[in-house]
């Protein structure tokens, strides 16, 4: 009586397999930023300027009116330089410095280690609020939770 065990072996097999295709071709076909995504990261003349930081860059403006700043996290498999237009025009129109990461594999739950990296780098920022875009607005709120609730 070894052959069901034999279909569901082949089943779990199908599966994986299936599993990996799927990963492969979602990996493959990630596109690549539109050219205002990367008009946004040079000197535009707006009053921000942009900085490398580790994993990203930070987006501060001329006259920071605030010691906060905002940490923005990108979607699952979206290019984090996609978000440089908007990142731009939050740091000019809120007067805060705001860091845009990149994340392992473009997955923002792989590099929550490198939040905590970045807020060290920008020094003029003493308190941070944290968001994103799809999964990266949920692992946002996973550091915020382990961070404010685990620390304590």
């Amino acid at each position: 009586m070894w052959w069901p065990w034999l279909v569901l072996l082949a089943i779990v097999a199908l599966v994986l397999c299936a599993c990996l295709a799927m990963a492969v071709i979602l990996y493959k076909n990630c596109q690549e930023p539109f050219q205002s995504a990367f008009a946004a990261l040079s000197d535009t003349g707006d009053g921000v300027e942009v900085q490398e930081v580790c994993h990203g860059r930070v987006f501060l403006p001329a006259q920071q009116s605030s010691n906060l700043g905002l940490v923005y996290l990108p979607g699952a498999l979206v290019d984090a330089r996609a978000y440089a237009p908007l990142c731009r025009d939050i740091a000019n129109r809120s007067g805060c410095a705001v860091v845009l990461l990149d994340m392992p594999m473009r997955m923002a739950t792989f590099g929550m280690s490198r939040i905590s990296q970045a807020m060290r780098e920008v020094t003029s920022v003493t308190r941070w609020a944290i968001g994103g875009h799809s999964l990266g607005g949920a692992a946002a709120a996973k550091f915020f939770m382990e961070r404010h609730f685990c620390e304590q």
